[in-house]
């Protein structure tokens, strides 16, 4: 299993499915540097023998975009959820074509389920987890990242979603 903690919720899910990025090789000693960020872990959810592969984010909190800081920032929480996934999913990828040239090394950071799944064409969700959220809050965000990501929506058939701690922990993303 792999667990872990972050943005004050516990994670962990099944070695061979999951790929915690964020403490890969490739993303610690070569990207991390080069202004390149990820989310937190991309992991396989199976069912009835379809497999999702979901781009997990999480947070401690967004902002409100009629709050103190307005619409300036809540844009600007838009666009970095979108560039983590952006730059993840482009990082799963170099991987499996060894772009780095580091496919030996890395290639035990990433689980076999999840590396035969994103090797076919997989249902791609993103996933984004906010702590403290009220479930009425996370459909403004979805639809921003909706609207933000509707390029890569529309190349790669993903589904954005948008849930909060509670949610998180019923579906079983969460402990």
């Amino acid at each position: 299993m792999i667990t872990f903690t972050e943005s004050g919720m516990n994670f962990s899910y099944e070695e061979q499915n999951t790929f915690y990025i964020e403490k890969s090789e490739l993303y610690e000693t070569n990207l991390r540097n080069h202004k390149v960020s990820s989310v937190e872990c991309i992991t396989v959810r199976t069912h009835r023998n379809y497999h999702k592969v979901l781009f997990i984010e999480a947070k401690a909190s967004a902002p409100n975009p009629n709050g103190p800081k307005g619409i300036g920032r809540f844009e600007e929480f838009v666009e970095e959820l979108c560039v983590k996934f952006r730059h993840s999913l482009a990082m799963c990828y170099a991987i499996l074509h060894d772009v780095h040239g580091i496919k030996d090394s890395t290639s035990h950071d990433m689980g076999t389920v999840l590396r035969s799944c994103l090797e076919t064409q997989p249902q791609i969700l993103y996933v984004v987890i906010i702590q403290k959220h009220e479930p009425s809050w996370c459909n403004g965000l979805q639809e921003a990242l909706h609207k933000a990501l509707t390029s890569m929506r529309s190349i790669w058939k993903i589904q954005v979603v948008v849930i909060n701690e509670e949610i998180a922990r019923t579906v079983q993303l969460i402990q």
